[in-house]
This record gives C-alpha cells, structure tokens and sequence, in this order.
C-alpha cells in the first residue's frame, strides 16, 4: 500500500486509518497521507529556485525533491536572481534539467583555482549527452538540493518518458560523443593562428549547452564572455529562436555574422553594451542568402551609423521590431535612399540615441505602428510618411523642432513638453485627440496647418504661451467643429475670452495675472478652473452668468448691473447651461456671490471645490438641481448650509473647524465628514444610514441636532457632546444598529436603545453607567460588543451586561482591564473573543460553548486559565502571542484533535493540565508530554479512557522522560 520516493514512505488512502488513533491524527504533518504522485505534482508546479529552498524543510520533502521527474519537466532556468551564482550549483541545477527551453545566465562566481586561460578539452560531446556522462560530472548543489551520486544519470535516463510542458522537448542527445568541430571555422587566417583561450565562463557555457541541447531561448550578460560563447551557441543550438547577449568587452562583429549565418530558425536577436561591436554590417556570409527568419532585432548601447542600418534592413527582409537605443554614433535614419528596405517593419525604438539628429520615413514603411524617440535630446526632425503609424512618443526631445506627419491610422497625436518645437504639419484624417501642452514656441498658425481639423475631439494647449485665447476663439474654435474636451492656460495674459457653441469640457489652469474669464459657450457642461491666484469671484462668477464684464463701484454691483443678475440669462452667452463646476486652487474665492447667484445655474449637478484657502461660506439652499457636492482642504470654512431636496452625496473633508453647519436634504444618501470638525451641527436626513463625525461640541455653548430616521450605523469620535445630547440623538435616530463611540470624554452615562446590534465603547474616560432603556421590557439584541480603555466601568456592571445580553453575543472584545486580577465569562453563543491588556489578571475563566476564535494577550501575570468549548480545532489562536506565564490551564471540551500542537504554540510552559469530558488514549497523553516539556500533571476528570489505560483508573500513571521524548521532569497522569 505504501510507496517510496528516495526512502520516502507515504500512504495512500486506504493506509490513512494506520494514522488514526480514536478519530485522531497523532501526526502533525500531512505529507505523510499525501501520495506520491500527489506531492509530484504539488511541486511539478514551482521553479527550480522554489524546489531547492523545499527541499530545506524536511527530510521528506528533501527527498522527493530529488525525483528525476520534477527537474525533467522544468523549462525554464533563470540563475540571474541568485543571492551566490556559485558554477557548481549552476551546473549542477542544468544537469538535472535536460528538457530546459529557456536559459537566462548573468554573473557567477568561479572558483579561485579556476583555470582562466584553459583551452576546450577534446572529449567534450557537443551534439549530445550519454546517460551516464552527467552522473561523472564534479558537480554537486550543496546543502540546499538532496542528491545522490545517480540523481544525474537517472535524470538522463529518463529523459525520452518526458514530455516538457511549457516548451519544445526532445531527446537527450545523439548516440555517441561528437568531438568539438572548428567553432572557428569562417575566421580569418590571423584570427586562427592567433586562436583565443577558453575563459571559465566559455567553458560553462558549452557544457551548459552539452547538458541542455533542447535550448530554444538563450539570455546571457556577463563580462568574461568572449567570442568562443558565441561560437558554442552557433555549433550546438541549431534550432535556437532567440539569443541575448551583452555586457562584454570581448565579443566582434565576425562572430555576430558568423551566429546569424549558422542559426536558420533564429528570429530574435539582442545584443547589448558590447562596446566592441561596432559598425556592425549584419547579413549572411554568403551574399546570396537573405536573414529571412530575422524578426526581431535589438541592438542597445552600440556603435552603429547610417549605412550600417542600411545593410542590415536589406538583408533582413521580414524584419518587425527594430530596436537600437543608446545607438552612440547614429546620426539619422532617411529612406530617401532605396537601399533601405523596411516594408515589414512595425515598430522602431531609438530611445536615447543622444547623437540622433533627424528621422526621415517617407516611403517603405508602409507597416510602420509605433515610432519611440524619447530622450534623443538633440533630435531636430521628424518627416513620416507611413499609412499604418499610430503612435509616436517624443518625451525628453527638448530640442526637436518640427514635426511632420502622414498616417490614415494615428488617432492619438502627443507633442507635449516640447520646448523647440514650432513647425507641425499633420495629415491624419482619423485624428481625434491632439495634445500640444507645454510646447511655448507653437503658434496659432502651426495648429492650424493639422488637416482634418474639424475631426479633432480633445485639443490640450496648456502652456502654449503663443496661443492667445482670443485667437483661439476667432480661429481655432469655429473650425474645429467636432472640438468636445479644451484643456487651456499656462499664459501670462489678463484676460481669458473663450467661446464657442459645439465645446462642451472646458479646463483652465495656472493662470497666473488672469483676472477675469469670459465664456460664451451655450453648449458647455464641466467647467474646471485650476491655480488662478488673481481671479476673483466676482469676475469668475460674471464670466459664467453673463459672459461680459460688470461694472462695479467698490467691489459692489451696480443698480443697472444688478437687474442683469435677477433677470433672464441670455444662453448665448456665460455658460449657464453648466452640469459640473470644479474650481481648485482659487485664493480670491469666499463664497458669498458664488452662494448667491450661482444658484441660476439650473443645470448644475456637481459641486467641487478645493484648496480654495479662503473660502468661508457656502450655501446651497437655492441651487435647484445639485446632487453631488465636494468641498476638501477649505481650511478658512465657517459656514455651510445644504438644504436642497435633490443633494444625495456631500464631501466635506479636512476643512478644521467649521463654525455652522446646517445639512437638511431628503435625498441625502452618502455624507463624508473626515478631518472635519463642527461647533454647530444640524443634520436631517431622510434615507441617510451611514454617518461618522469627528469633532462636534467642543464647548459647552455647541450643539449638535442629528436627525436621520432611518440610520443605522453611527460614528461618533473625539466629541465633546455630553449624555443630554447624546441621548437626544439616539431619541431622533430610533434605527441605530451600530453605535460607536471613540473619544467622546464628557458622556458618563449610555442607555442602550432596542435596536442596538453592534457596540463599541472606546476610550470614554467618564463613562460610569451603561442601562438598558427600561422602557423596552426586553435585552437588546446586541450580537458584538467592544469595552475598551473603560475606567470607571466596574466588573459588577461589565459582568451584568454580559448577563444581560449572553444569549445573543456573538463577538466580545474587552481591552485595558484596569486593577482587576480575576475574569470569568459565560456566554453560550459567543464564537469570538479578545482579551487584551490585562495587566493584573491571575486567573481567566471561560465558559463559551462555540467558541472559534480567541486571542488573549497582553496579561503578564495570567496563572490559571479554564476554558470550556466544544471542539479544539475549531478554536483559531495561532495569530495571538503565546501566554507564557501561564501555569495551569483546565480545559473542557469533546473534541481535542491537535491538543500538543495547539498548546505547545499557546501555552509552552504551562505545569499542570486538567481535561475534562473528552476521550482520550495513551499514544494522544504521550503527545501531550512530549510537546509540553514542562508539565508534569496531567488530570482526566471525567474522561472515557481507552483499553489501553484502563488498568491505571485506580492509580496514578507515571510517564518517564524517555516515553515523552523529552529530557527531564516526568508526567504524573491522574484519573478523576
């Protein structure tokens, strides 16, 4: 029935009653029950670096590590991660996987008697791997893998039964040992007699390569490198399909062409900081043949100019993706010269080629997609012509200087940032959105040389300075028919004129001498004004309303003017067809005239305002249709007055303290007052069910009207609102569920209402009396309760409370038990429980049936501890700290599965344990002994014992140290 892995024994489910005892496992682990090939695939899931830090657990795990058919399944082997790339263990990880697909190698540490000028012994296979070549191999892992000398050969052995899973897997190698062929076959007649030694990296890779002759994707980085790798990768993986190397200093062109040449099915290629690859002409060593499987090439930090690119996009034909950031030497690219062939070419990347000057595609790039020079600093110029262009990213190109475009596919057109820019000649016929931001050397007249302007959607021109707003409105506006979305500012000019009948999103920010903003927009709805520090609120309220300028005598309206006010809007102008209002940032705005006549923006839905430093009213009695309100960080705020029936949501945070607040709206569902603090609250709502306020009545003159008929959860922190108050509140809440009180000092008394499911009493140092309203004739329904940091609450009337309310509590946490050394709880449903800061407590009982979870901590001086519940495992106490003062500890319950591991983490030191009512054995007392070191009294008080202890009922059992596995103190067993 049971099978062996490496001297494993694991059972199956038909042996699992061997590992019962009573209906109790007497195991702590379950990796014994599991089966083998259960474990297998457990693990067949991880990495090679997972399996080894498994194989440190146990010795059973250790051993099933060691499986040939976990590191047969392995694809991929990525030792760039390793804390110490040690070649051994590198070796000897490799060696175990010969159906790796993937190999990703970086630095390794060699050993100090490496032999660094060694040259490739003869007998080194190249095509191939015999069964037992790897089983001589002087490799070994270390204390970290578990292997016998024959892991390797069976590893081999069993290499044709495997199928790999993630990528190509074949065979283990040719029969027979292939000699090493002339790698430098191709070289020049110099290169040959001067033949370069094998370096210790070289040499690891060729028998990285013998070892794993199933490699399609090779990833290596590393400055001892030399052209013999190159040349071991080009003889042995014939069928490679991408390669990446970089890092070194010893590899030249010839090599490159040579690997190129030989490997037909490689299609990617990435070579990186190899400073002496250098004007490299990639193509094949015979004229004739074309790098047709050459997708992909990426070629990082090298020394590259025009004709080199030439050369190598002739002979690659199919090329898609063309990489060469950080090119030193390149210039410019132009296919004004027919040489350059790039048909197939989708994406082209020359981020940072800081001497790159100028990108000219005109023709042959009809499948160009994506176009990226960012941070080619002294690029100048930009000229494409290609169909298929959707994107181009520009950041960081601070001296580029014009721009030309020709695509039927770019939608998206991003030129922000660009300080030089001042020529852009745009053909995109499904263009949509047009970001121009921060571009300061535009003109209107550039922007107007984009074809197909009426198609433009979204157009961003914030901090293009030489755009001037009114030439905007007279050029720009009437011929971008379908314009949507403006985001415009960024200028030094002092008046903002805007207008337009199609717009409908404006945005304006950082006008910084503005002092007046005129709108005549009919058809606009979000309106966001943003870092305007001259704007008044006046102007900025004449600009919506009215679209002109009002004359005023000392900040005064005039009679003529005021009749404009309380008259009918002409729609033509201001925008009074507003939906959503956000103004940020704004120092000159007080609310008093916004309050007054913003109230004729009918339309208006949403509200936001923030920053705004001296904001001191807002009233939104008279706005008909608001629903959304959001007021943050308006720290000179005094007074608010909400009360329109169609308001549902309200932010006001973190505006200090608000003087008066007055909130009374029906439809009022969602309310958020963090940060916020109130000398008069007045709030009344309807459908309101969540409320949480911090800081009310700090004083004895404040107070605090809370009427809301159907909340159920109520917050109440850091207030200073006596019981008068309180009780009042509760009195106009009659649905309160969940109450919570958090720092509320001048309450002294509570009396709990019907409805009260949930309590939380925190740090309420006055608090002396909690009753029941006597009213109700009947306990409340309280399922959880929270005491905590209670002073002047007594144990008479916590322990009433708990009487009062135990057939319903559910949840229990008591914290900060002032000068009290015993606690005893009985409640027959309660299923959590937390004790905590019981400094003076000696002795806890518990009597809680259902308990599941229990955490007590934070009792120094806890001695004695009953506990009464029904199931043990069910009782969840590995997340609380162990009660390592704990001396006795009597436990009742009819089912104590995992008794020694539960008590060895919860009680270690514990002398003396009582168990009562439950069925025990001397195989589970053993345990007991064994994983409680210090106990020496073991008491069964009414205890079904099993056949084995019978004969010790009359008498007390005497374990020796020897039958608990422990080194002293023996176990006195008695029976009761």
């Amino acid at each position: 029935m049971a099978s062996d892995i490496k001297g494993v024994k694991t059972y199956s489910s038909l042996d699992r009653e061997e590992f019962l005892e009573d209906g109790y496992y007497t195991h702590y682990s379950l990796l014994e029950v599991f089966s083998s090939e259960m474990l297998v695939e457990i693990l067949s899931h991880l990495k090679w670096q997972d399996l080894t830090r498994v194989a440190q657990t146990c010795t059973t795990l250790r051993d099933i590590v060691a499986c040939a058919t976990l590191w047969h399944r392995l694809w991929k082997l990525d030792f760039t991660n390793c804390q110490s790339p040690q070649k051994k263990h590198i070796m000897h990880v490799a060696a175990r996987c010969p159906n790796a697909g993937f190999l990703k190698l970086g630095s390794v540490d060699f050993p100090e008697d490496e032999d660094h000028g060694a040259t490739a012994p003869s007998d080194i296979p190249v095509n191939g791997v015999e069964s037992g070549d790897a089983a001589d191999d002087d490799v070994t892992l270390g204390d970290d893998l578990a292997a016998d000398n024959n892991v390797a050969a069976n590893d081999a052995a069993a290499n044709n039964d495997i199928v790999d899973a993630e990528g190509p897997a074949g065979v283990a190698g040719d029969e027979g040992a292939n000699h090493m062929p002339d790698l430098g076959d191709g070289q020049n007649e110099e290169e040959e007699e001067a033949e370069s030694p094998w370096q210790p990296y070289d040499l690891m890779i060729l028998e990285i390569l013998r070892l794993c002759p199933n490699l399609r994707h090779i990833d290596l980085a590393n400055d001892g490198m030399t052209n013999r790798s190159v040349e071991a990768v080009a003889a042995k993986c014939d069928k490679l399909k991408t390669l990446s190397i970089g890092e070194s200093e010893q590899i030249g062109n010839h090599v490159i062409v040579d690997l190129v040449s030989t490997l037909s099915h490689l299609n990617s290629l990435t070579i990186s900081r190899c400073i002496n690859v250098y004007n490299l002409d990639l193509a094949h060593k015979d004229s004739n043949i074309l790098l047709s499987n050459i997708t992909t090439l990426r070629l990082h930090g090298l020394y590259l100019e025009g004709p080199n690119i030439e050369v190598m996009c002739k002979n690659c034909p199919c090329l898609e993706h063309l990489d060469l950031s950080g090119s030193k030497r390149l210039r410019g690219i132009s296919t004004d010269l027919q040489q350059l062939e790039i048909s197939c070419l989708k994406t082209l990347i020359l981020n940072n080629c800081t001497g790159f000057e100028m990108l000219h595609l005109s023709s042959g790039a009809a499948e160009l997609q994506c176009v990226d020079v960012s941070y080619c600093k002294n690029i100048r110029h930009i000229h494409l012509n290609c169909e298929s262009l959707s994107e181009l990213k520009t950041d960081g190109c601070e001296h580029l200087a014009e721009v030309s475009i020709l695509s039927s596919n770019m939608t998206q057109l991003n030129l922000s940032r660009l300080d030089s820019l001042s020529v852009i000649s745009i053909h995109c016929p499904s263009l949509t959105d047009v970001n121009l931001s921060h571009s300061p050397s535009l003109k209107i007249d550039q922007l107007l040389q984009i074809q197909q302007l009426n198609q433009v959607e979204k157009l961003y021109l914030t901090g293009c300075k030489r755009m001037p707003p009114t030439d905007i409105s007279k050029q720009v506006l009437p011929s971008m028919t379908n314009l949507r979305v403006l985001h415009h500012g960024g200028h030094d000019w002092t008046y903002v004129e805007l207008w337009s009948k199609t717009l409908q999103t404006l945005a304006l920010s950082h006008l910084t001498n503005a002092s007046g903003i005129l709108l005549r927009m009919p058809g606009l709805k979000d309106l966001s004004v943003y870092n305007c520090p001259v704007i008044t609120e006046n102007e900025l309220v004449d600009g919506i309303l009215l679209g002109r300028k009002v004359a005023r005598y000392q900040g005064l309206v005039t009679a003529e003017e005021a009749d404009s006010y309380s008259g009918e809007l002409d729609p033509q102008f201001g925008a009074v067809n507003l939906k959503s209002l956000s103004l940020s940032m704004l120092p000159n705005i007080q609310g008093n005239l916004l309050s007054c006549t913003a109230c004729r923006l009918n339309q208006l839905t949403h509200l936001e305002i923030n920053k705004c430093a001296f904001l001191r009213k807002l009233d939104l009695s008279t706005w008909l249709n608001l629903q959304q309100v959001t007021v943050n960080s308006c720290s000179k705020l005094q007074t608010v007055v909400a009360t329109g029936k169609t308001i549902h949501t309200l932010e006001l945070k973190w505006c200090g303290v608000v003087q008066h607040c007055s909130i009374s709206t029906p439809s009022l569902r969602e309310i958020d007052l963090k940060g916020s603090n109130f000398e008069y609250f007045f709030l009344d709502a309807q459908h309101l069910r969540t409320l949480e306020i911090n800081g009310i009545c700090f004083n004895p003159d404040h107070t605090a009207v809370i009427k809301c008929p159907n909340l159920y959860t109520l917050v109440l922190k850091q207030c200073g609102c006596s019981t008068l108050y309180l009780d009042a509140i509760l009195r106009d809440c009659p649905k309160i569920s969940n109450l919570q009180l958090s720092a509320c000092n001048k309450i002294n008394s509570l009396t709990i209402t019907q409805n009260i499911e949930v309590l939380k009493l925190i740090s309420l140092r006055r608090l002396e009396n909690i009753i029941v309203d006597p009213s109700l004739g009947r306990p409340c329904p309280i399922r959880e309760l929270v005491l905590h940091n209670l002073p002047k609450i007594t144990p008479k009337l916590r322990r009433c409370l708990f009487e009062q309310h135990k057939d319903t509590l559910r949840i229990v946490e008591v914290r900060a038990l002032a000068k009290e050394t015993d606690l005893t709880l009985s409640l027959p449903n309660l299923s959590h429980l937390t004790l905590d800061q019981g400094i003076h407590l000696k002795q806890i009982k518990i009597i809680c049936p259902k308990l599941q979870y229990l955490r007590i901590q934070g009792c120094p001086n806890l001695k004695e501890l009953g506990l009464h519940i029904e199931e043990l495992p069910l009782l969840q106490v590995d997340h609380s700290s162990p009660l390592i003062a704990l001396q006795h500890l009597h436990l009742t319950s009819h089912n104590v599965k995992f008794l020694g591991r539960v008590l060895r983490y919860y009680c270690p030191n514990i002398v003396k344990l009582t168990l009562s009512g439950d069925n025990t054995s001397l195989a589970r007392i053993r345990n007991v002994g064994h994983a409680l070191e210090h106990l020496t009294t073991l008491i069964l008080l009414d205890c079904t014992p099993s056949d084995d202890l019978k004969p010790w009922i009359d008498k007390d059992l005497e374990l020796a140290p020897n039958e608990l596995q422990r080194e002293s103190n023996s176990l006195t067993v008695q029976f009761r």
